[in-house]
């Protein structure tokens, strides 16, 4: 069992012992006291059961069948038992450097620091795959400059006081009684409703430092390719990845479901902002749904078109639709022509680049 501790590791893992292993292994490198490991995989791994045997102070369990990455983290979440949990896939790992800073970051940092938003380094592309940008290490930012500036959909990386975890509905937010094992993913970012609601009440801070470091994509088991039995043959035309994530049906319920939780925490939003982060949320979804075609493999005669009509009927159904001009400025773009929702896309896009200079300042940080 794992003692209280500064921070742990949380990695959830499913059917690549080999990357987990090699996660677990750059924070077992640290050496530290201040921090430990706690892996769940949704499925019997016994060579990354025995690895695992071999660590005091890491701790490994299993479910016997795949429940779905949403309810393999929950169970980290809900099991952890350090001042500060971090959310790890298993293709990252931990740059030693970087990750001795971050424990000393985390154990000065303010009692109201609720959230710590990582930086994340692409050891592939070698540069930043996410980070805020230069000058922003160690500030503090407000709800809404975590939504506007750093709510990634990247999970690795995201950091969270856990004593205040139990005041939330994990399993509500992690959508794990919703739907059954082969159901479209509504919501896919779970680690940002969360870092929301604790940032109703407290800041979140900002490591932009080189610590959390993305590893090269595995074309099999883990979440996006959790559908395929085997590794297909290279396809430079299509990323293949899991359409009950990634496909236009699932983006189109996404982006309903992330706006009705946008308009339920209006009233923390300056005016101001609360524009510019729908603007962002519009275009992030925009942009994902139109390029849906190269990131899943369509099953014959399905369209954008047509998956949009099934997923706005689905979303009205389940009450996910706010109502909000945005929600139906986003219905009309996608049932219209192409370059009707181009237009809103252009225009929206415009809003969110286009700010005064001290409006990061005034609006998003907090002294």
């Amino acid at each position: 069992m794992i003692d209280s501790c500064l921070l742990e590791v949380l990695i959830p893992t499913f059917n690549r012992p080999e990357a987990a292993i090699r996660a677990i292994k750059s924070v077992l490198s640290l050496d530290d006291p201040r921090i430990k490991v706690r892996c769940n995989s949704n499925g019997r791994e016994a060579t990354l059961e025995h690895f695992c045997s071999q660590h005091p102070n890491v701790y490994f369990d299993s479910f016997e069948v795949n429940l779905r990455p949403q309810a393999n983290v929950h169970k980290l979440l809900s099991e952890a038992t350090s001042e500060f949990v971090m959310l790890l896939t298993d293709e990252d790992f931990l740059d030693i450097a970087g990750s001795k800073q971050l424990l000393d970051f985390l154990a000065e940092s303010r009692s109201d620091c609720h959230v710590v938003s990582c930086a994340v380094y692409d050891t592939e592309d070698d540069r930043y795959y996410y980070n805020v940008g230069e000058g922003s290490h160690g500030k503090y930012v407000n709800l809404p400059g975590f939504t506007i500036l750093s709510s990634t959909t990247y999970m690795s990386g995201y950091i969270w006081r856990t004593s205040l975890l139990s005041d939330l509905d994990l399993g509500l937010l992690m959508g794990i009684n919703e739907q059954g094992s082969d159901g479209p993913v509504f919501n896919a970012y779970a680690h940002i409703d969360i870092s929301q609601l604790l940032l109703t009440a407290g800041t979140c801070r900002l490591y932009m430092e080189k610590c959390v470091c993305k590893g090269a994509q595995i074309s099999t088991g883990g979440h996006a390719f959790a559908h395929r039995k085997v590794a297909p043959e290279a396809d430079q035309n299509n990323l293949g990845l899991n359409p009950y994530v990634y496909g236009p049906y699932a983006r189109v319920r996404q982006f309903f479901y992330r706006e009705l939780v946008l308009t339920q925490l209006k009233d923390h939003f300056p005016a101001l902002a609360y524009i510019v982060a729908e603007a962002h949320l519009y275009t992030f979804f925009f942009e994902r749904l139109i390029c849906s075609p190269q990131v899943v493999i369509f099953e014959e005669e399905m369209t954008i078109q047509s998956e949009a009509v099934k997923a706005i009927a689905d979303a009205q159904a389940a009450g996910h639709v706010s109502g909000s001009t945005l929600s139906k400025l986003f219905s009309d773009s996608i049932l219209r022509t192409t370059s009707e929702a181009e237009i809103a896309y252009e225009k929206l896009s415009a809003l969110k680049t286009n700010l005064p200079a001290n409006f990061t300042v005034s609006q998003l940080l907090v002294a």
